[in-house]
């Protein structure tokens, strides 16, 4: 016999072994040693987590298996009620009910009792039957103690509570406080009527209603709303008043410069909106010209109002900047202008960007990370032009130790790039500089960030100039602060002037004494 796989079906592994070691006449005895070779993953550590008084007993280990794997009376008895028509049902549900009913153990008694649990436990609320279960009840007298229990510790917050999921009007044809209506489970008379009284009170003419506590909608059938305020269904806008607008030509309109923009389609020039928000391109059927539509196929435009819209759509060259792209776009003569440029053409736009070299270090993106150079639409078409041979096939080593050369070859070039590029930055910003030097025991004013706002900056100070790392960074003292030296650039530090004079001397009036008479 095969070990057991982790996909395998538990119950249909543990009746095959039990069929093989009857038929090969094994003592019981020896059921768990032959079986415990086979056991693999979650089964076998079920077995080593058991008590060794009990870890020779088949049976006790089958329990254990089976609880490991989640399989239980309760689990046998949802099985049970499947609903299948099969010739093969009546095998699989006898060995069901007796998984879930034991009737070597038990008596008629106790199996009768068990299943009016069970349909008693169906009739209660969810509230209480998640709350019985949890007690585990093994007869149905005392589930029924338990509701009585579960519905008194409640009745302080409500005088009648239903131990159903229904409610009835107080009064009625057949609902009155001495008719026969529903009057379910009521705590304070402790009485209980069927689903008969149910059924004979709504015939009779009773007034009765259920608990609509959960809001159901009409239209789609989920809870939550209601049928006017649905979001599925399409209500039509006959409330609102507008007001027509006068006609306004496109050429009468002056056009925003920064939003509006030259480009062609074949060789014919237009103007294309962008910045729209759209993530789809738009144009109108004059543009085209005698380009062919896709009329068997539709493209779907969401509308800022959330309808959809379907449009015919075409593949189109249009040319932006003196860079062409392929992009497939709607027509519709509903467009305010000749083009609408939505997001769809950004990724050419990005492939365009990476395979331009950049003046700092002198290579694309593209070539930066991979090592060589992209090979765009128009490499490709220079390649068929020229009817290049195909290229040969390299092999991996060759191609690491080429690639390991090409990238220290541009680790070289790369920094002598960078190099010049600083030069040169370095270059335009000295122009403006000028060349400050301080001195020792110099008092500086320094610019900080206030603690009322990081991003907020003010010159503070003074501080004393303690001594001078280099040209630019010097050491100032921070008395007042929690680190008492620091290394600033000099762009941070501007001279302290004292004011001369005393003040005294600044004031513009002074105190005169009164002269003797």
């Amino acid at each position: 016999m095969l070990p057991w796989l982790s996909d395998e079906d538990t119950e249909h592994y543990l009746m095959t072994y039990e069929r093989i070691a009857q038929a090969c006449k094994w003592p019981r005895l020896d059921w768990v040693l032959h079986l415990l070779p086979l056991l693999t993953g979650k089964a076998r550590a079920a077995y080593v987590a058991m008590e060794p008084d009990n870890s020779l007993n088949y049976d006790c280990v089958k329990q254990v298996i089976l609880d490991k794997f989640e399989i239980n009376p309760e689990n046998f008895r949802q099985r049970f009620r499947a609903d299948e028509t099969l010739r093969e049902l009546y095998v699989r549900l006898k060995d069901l009910y007796e998984k879930w009913m034991v009737p070597s153990r038990r008596t008629k008694q106790e199996i009768g009792d068990q299943i009016v649990l069970e349909q008693f436990l169906k009739e209660l609320n969810p509230e209480a039957r998640m709350w019985v279960k949890q007690n585990s009840p093994t007869s149905c007298k005392q589930a029924a103690e338990m509701v009585e229990t579960f519905m008194a510790a409640r009745r302080s917050l409500h005088q009648q509570r239903r131990w159903r999921g229904f409610n009835h009007s107080s009064t009625g044809k057949s609902g009155d406080a001495k008719g026969s209506g529903l009057k379910d489970f009521d705590v304070d008379n402790r009485t209980l009527h069927t689903r008969s009284t149910l059924c004979n009170s709504m015939q009779s003419g009773g007034v009765s209603h259920f608990n609509r506590t959960v809001i159901i909608c009409h239209s789609c059938g989920h809870s939550g709303h209601k049928k006017a305020d649905c979001p599925v269904q399409n209500v039509a806008n006959t409330h609102l008043c507008y007001e027509l607008r006068s006609t306004v030509k496109l050429n009468d309109i002056e056009l925003n410069t920064d939003t509006v923009i030259d480009m062609k389609i074949g060789n014919t020039l237009f103007k294309a909106l962008v910045d729209s928000g759209s993530s789809q391109t738009l144009v109108r059927p004059e543009c085209l010209g005698k380009l062919n539509m896709l009329k068997h196929d539709k493209l779907k435009v969401c509308c800022i109002h959330g309808d959809e819209k379907e449009y015919p759509k075409t593949e189109i060259v249009i040319e932006i900047g003196g860079q062409a792209y392929s992009l497939t776009v709607g027509v519709t003569d509903k467009a305010p202008y000749p083009v609408i440029l939505g997001r769809d053409w950004l990724p050419y736009l990005m492939f365009a960007y990476r395979e331009v070299p950049q003046s700092s270090t002198g290579f694309s993106p593209f070539e930066m990370l991979y090592g060589r150079q992209v090979c765009g639409s128009l490499d490709v078409l220079k390649e068929a032009w020229e009817g290049g041979n195909a290229r040969e096939q390299t092999h991996i080593l060759s191609y690491v130790i080429k690639m390991r050369g090409k990238l220290s070859a541009m680790t070289d070039l790369v920094s002598a790039n960078m190099t010049k590029a600083q030069q040169q930055q370095k270059h335009w910003y000295d122009q403006s500089s000028r060349k400050r030097t301080l001195t020792i025991g110099q008092k500086v004013l320094l610019l900080l960030s206030t603690s009322e706002s990081s991003l907020l900056a003010k010159w503070q100070g003074p501080y004393e100039v303690l001594r001078k790392l280099s040209p630019t960074n010097y050491e100032i003292s921070l008395p007042d602060r929690k680190k008492k030296s620091q290394i600033f650039h000099i762009n941070l530090l501007r001279p302290w002037n004292e004011r001369k004079g005393s003040w005294s001397e600044q004031l513009w009036a002074t105190k005169v004494e009164d002269e003797e008479e």
